[in-house]
């Protein structure tokens, strides 16, 4: 497979996708989202080709990455 995963956070309203490529080339990926002033979370670790379409899927959903890290 094809392309490039950046490390860094994708936003979208009161959901964040942070992305983070690991020595290993792997990648962590941690999903918040935050209701009613409660923020919730998970992670997984992937392999670096799912990472590229996960991360693919989310821009081309509208999500943008944030300048914080």
């Amino acid at each position: 497979m094809g392309g490039v995963i950046f490390s860094g956070k994708l936003k979208n309203q009161n959901h964040v996708l942070t992305f983070k490529v690991l020595e290993d080339n792997t990648v962590k990926v941690i999903q918040s989202y935050t209701i009613n002033n409660v923020t919730k979370s998970r992670s997984k670790r992937i392999s670096i080709d799912e990472g590229i379409t996960l991360q693919e899927k989310y821009i081309n959903l509208g999500y943008h990455f944030s300048s914080s890290y």
